[in-house]
């Protein structure tokens, strides 16, 4: 088997698991779906791999390439938009029993909720009370425009001005980031609100890094997420000169700056 046909298979196997994806994401079977998207993301960065170490072809250009890519993305914005409905119903069931045991003679609201994923309790304490780890939790439950805005704010903080996009107008930038001293800068900052399990891959790092053009005179693309970067993706970033900042470093970005006031404007 030649290497060009091994990456043509990998692709045709990543759009059939999309496909089983979308039909999964219909019947709102969203986890499941999850496997499937996850599967046909490492699909297409083993072809990309493949690709770059023979030099086959430019994946990235290949027909049904960025079309794949584009519904990826599609299935999780899909999603985010069912995560925080769900999260939304339970804010909501945690108010009505707070109500509740307070009718009850419990006298006020019950005890505080507790996260669930490490059991550090965020009810209502301060943003600096909690850990890097329980700040970027946090993160990942608000809107994702929030959080847009959000990485805008980390960015004046240290001196920047900003600009955060709109709709269908931002043309896949989200934040553009300017500085005038000491000398003129300019980064387009991509900013990805994701839960732990749904990590940036290799293709879509390339994708951003043509962020570069959309603008005159761009320093640097910056892609902020609260998870992480696929292996791939760590690789082509080092490649093509993109920036990035995991959840990780995001986290101590904010307690070693006691970003904290910015952090509260959102939660």
């Amino acid at each position: 088997m030649t290497k060009e046909i091994e990456v043509q298979e990998r692709i045709a196997s990543a759009e059939q698991c999309i496909e089983r994806g979308e039909k999964l994401c219909g019947v709102e079977k969203f986890e499941e779906a999850r496997e499937k998207f996850q599967t046909a993301v490492e699909l297409l960065e083993e072809a990309e791999r493949i690709d770059r170490k023979h030099d086959i072809m430019d994946t990235g250009k290949l027909p049904a390439y960025r079309p794949l890519q584009k519904r990826i993305q599609r299935f999780q914005r899909t999603a985010r938009e069912k995560e925080r409905e769900i999260e939304e119903w339970r804010s909501r069931q945690a108010i009505i029993g707070g109500a509740e045991r307070g009718r009850g003679g419990r006298g006020g609201a019950g005890p505080r909720e507790k996260s669930e994923s490490n059991g550090e309790d965020v009810g209502e304490r301060k943003v600096s009370d909690l850990s890097s780890g329980g700040i970027v939790r946090a993160l990942q439950r608000i809107d994702e425009y929030e959080f847009e805005r959000l990485v805008a704010g980390l960015w004046e903080e240290e001196g920047w001005k900003t600009r955060v996009t709109t709709g269908s107008n931002d043309k896949g930038v989200d934040v553009v980031a300017l500085q005038e001293l000491p000398y003129r800068q300019k980064h387009l900052i991509q900013a990805k609100r994701f839960a732990d399990d749904t990590k940036v891959s290799g293709p879509e790092v390339q994708l951003y890094s043509s962020l570069r053009h959309q603008e005159e005179n761009v320093d640097a693309v910056v892609i902020v997420t609260t998870s992480s970067f696929t292996s791939p993706a760590k690789s082509r970033a080092r490649e093509l000169n993109v920036k990035l900042v995991d959840g990780k470093r995001l986290g101590e970005w904010i307690c070693r700056g006691e970003l904290y006031d910015v952090v509260e404007q959102y939660l």
